[in-house]
């Protein structure tokens, strides 16, 4: 038996193995890098339009003074149903040079029992579970079921493959420009109405503002998912986009 023939086949295999997995990391990060470098337009833009929505009062605008007001409203409401009484000073938090600490100086002063004695809560804290709520999770699983599931599996790949049982060679009708541009929009459109479930945790002029960002963010996360970047393209983008825009609210409240 040629041992050393062995060694070298399976030394050749593994090779083999390790140039696969290095080949398919390499596409996998150079995917997710075009769907962030595609967010530095996406985000700007879908901003952009909804300002100018606003502007033309086709979306109402909401005052800061107005979403802190009703999310403290709510909070407090929640808490009383637990015999948790206590105020938030609304004018102190906006006015304050770090609303979120002084928000957190309040919360330590009137509501720290909300989750049993000693609890208290932190700015740091609070920011890093805004990251990992808003930043990874959120777009993961949203890019999952809206451009994963909806715009890949329903809408393109179960019509092919009836279209390819039933009509063969007519398949790539699925594959034209108004097919694309059709399931890009209702992807869109679904991902826009999926923010209603904001309604009622702020105000509504907040949300309807959202919901026109998603759609306008949504179109752009669909044709990223068309092009060659993938739907690693898209979860790149959707975390980058969502990345600034925590940044953001994390460097106006402190």
């Amino acid at each position: 038996m040629n041992t050393l023939g062995i060694a070298d086949q399976l030394h050749n295999v593994d090779t083999t193995r390790q140039c696969r997995m290095t080949g398919i990391i390499s596409t996998s990060l150079k995917r997710f890098s075009k769907g962030i470098g595609a967010s530095f337009i996406l985000s700007p833009l879908s901003a952009s339009i909804t300002q100018i929505a606003q502007a033309m009062k086709l979306i109402q605008a909401t005052s800061t003074h107005e979403t802190i007001q009703f999310s403290v409203d709510r909070f407090q409401k929640r808490l009383s149903q637990f015999g948790i009484i206590g105020k938030f000073n609304v004018d102190n938090i906006e006015m304050a040079s770090c609303p979120l600490e002084e928000a957190v100086t309040q919360y330590n002063s009137h509501f720290s029992g909300a989750y049993g004695d000693g609890f208290r809560i932190t700015a740091l804290g609070t920011q890093l579970n805004s990251f990992h709520s808003d930043v990874l999770i959120a777009p993961l699983w949203e890019e999952l079921l809206f451009r994963g599931f909806i715009q890949d599996v329903l809408l393109t790949r179960i019509p092919k493959y009836i279209i390819k049982k039933n009509i063969p060679g007519k398949e790539a009708i699925i594959d034209s420009s108004i097919s694309k541009i059709a399931r890009i929009t209702l992807s869109a459109a679904l991902f826009s109405v999926a923010h209603m479930n904001n309604k009622g945790a702020m105000p509504d002029a907040y949300v309807y503002a959202q919901m026109a960002n998603a759609f306008i963010l949504g179109i752009g996360l669909g044709v990223v998912k068309e092009s060659n970047a993938g739907l690693l393209g898209s979860i790149g983008a959707h975390m980058s986009h969502n990345f600034a825009v925590t940044a953001v609210q994390v460097l106006m409240n402190c």
